[in-house]
């Protein structure tokens, strides 16, 4: 499986969380879903966690 990260954590990068959500509800294609925001990291938002593009590099995901 995949990890998917969503770079904003605003209203569109919601909309996407959303979307992301009901594929991986039908294919189980996502392991690990993030929304990277390098204003405001390390919050939760819907159960998603925030974290900042350094966080997404060191973590080797981009």
């Amino acid at each position: 499986m995949q990890t998917l990260a969503i770079y904003g954590a605003g209203g569109l990068g919601r909309e996407t969380l959303d979307l992301a959500r009901l594929i991986n509800d039908a294919a189980k294609t996502f392991s690990e879903i993030y929304l990277v925001d390098d204003y405001n990291p390390n919050r939760v938002i819907n159960n998603t966690r925030v974290i900042s593009f350094d966080d997404l590099l060191s973590k080797g995901l981009a």
